[in-house]
């Protein structure tokens, strides 16, 4: 069952919620309750119906002036507002008092006349001030309550800034810090671990110290992918064989930073890790012609019956490489089977640096 507060705060029309509908009929409801008393107790007439007609007037003339004050106007500001209420105030009494009088003159229910008749001005005008003054003070309120809301808001995201911020500043040192501790705490005879803590800690730095530069060398790409799969190949034992084909006279050549990471780790992720035999990945970056060839490939579990295009909806790795790559260079990357099994993902970028590297 759907919660009270939930039924009374949906809007019904015009952005009116239902308590709010509520409200004001029960306002106009409680305002003709005073009416009809006073009538009572000064003259002992029981006017109820025509009290009741009188106020579901007002009701319906109040709706249009309450539209265009709080929904076609509400870019204006006060002043301008309440300047403009004197004006409709006339008019919105003036529409009241012929309709009315002419209603009850049709049905026979009579109203007041002559001298009495200016109560039929002064009552009304009253209400006008009265329902405007509540809405605007409401529409004042909620104002309010949206700025605190929004300075809240506000106030969550810079303290969630803030902690970022220090997180960032402290992690760092705190990693490496810890990471050199325990390098410094394991025998001479381990040699083996302290490499691997090193590489590690390799791999950490390179990711910190990269993520403000637009392009690295490739040679400080080829040296982290070493790392990362250094460390994969920890994991993974005999499972996981790496080949590199890479020709040195590109080491300067420039490229985003951390370009291949993602292919590489895919190629681990859903290549290696899901087949039981494990396999090889190779990594290849070749001058061909006026181009840097690059490709990563792996025999490991393949794609799996889904075609090439389909894998870009897989993950987020292989569909930020190739969105980086086509806007930096307008070049496409592909994905195919690899034979005998796994599969491959290729692409070039012109051997001219991108113009960006020039202005460094």
């Amino acid at each position: 069952m759907e919660p009270a507060t939930s039924f009374w705060q949906r809007p019904l029309f015009w952005g009116i919620r239902r308590w709010e509908l509520v409200a004001f009929l029960g306002m106009h409801t409680f305002l003709g309750f005073l009416y009809w008393c006073a009538i009572l107790l000064t003259s002992g007439q029981n006017q109820a119906i025509g009290i009741s007609i009188n106020y579901l007037f007002k009701i319906l003339f109040t709706a249009p002036v309450w539209w265009l004050f709080f929904r076609r106007l509400r870019h204006w500001n006060l002043r301008n507002r309440i300047l403009l209420h004197l004006p409709l105030c006339l008019l919105y009494v003036f529409t009241w008092k012929t309709i009315f009088y002419a209603t009850s003159e049709a049905i026979g229910i009579g109203h007041l006349d002559a001298s009495g008749s200016w109560w039929d001005v002064y009552i009304p005008i009253l209400v006008y001030l009265l329902q405007f003054g509540v809405f605007h003070a409401y529409e004042y309120w909620c104002e309010i309550l949206r700025q605190k809301e929004k300075e809240k808001s506000l106030m969550r995201l810079a303290h969630a800034a803030e902690m970022s911020t220090l997180k960032a500043q402290i992690q760092p040192h705190f990693l490496f810090n810890t990471l050199n501790s325990i390098s410094a705490s394991v025998p001479a005879a381990q040699e083996h671990t302290r490499t691997l803590i090193a590489q590690l800690a390799d791999v950490f730095r390179f990711a910190m110290n990269v993520s403000d530069k637009e392009f690295i060398t490739l040679g400080q790409e080829m040296e982290f992918i070493r790392n990362f799969l250094a460390l994969e190949q920890q994991r993974f034992g005999d499972r996981l064989s790496v080949y590199y084909h890479f020709d040195e006279t590109l080491s300067d050549y420039p490229v985003p930073p951390m370009l291949l990471q993602p292919l590489v780790e895919n190629a681990v992720k859903h290549g290696i890790a899901k087949s039981l035999e494990g396999g090889s990945i190779s990594v290849r970056v070749q001058k061909d012609g006026g181009s840097v060839q690059f490709e990563v490939a792996d025999t490991g579990k393949g794609i799996n019956g889904y075609q090439p295009g389909q894998l870009f909806t897989k993950g987020i790795g292989l569909e930020n490489t190739r969105q980086r790559i086509q806007k930096l260079y307008g070049a496409p990357l592909s994905v195919q089977p690899n034979e005998p099994v796994g599969f491959r993902v290729l692409f070039a970028l012109p051997l001219q640096p991108h113009p960006e590297w020039n202005k460094k």
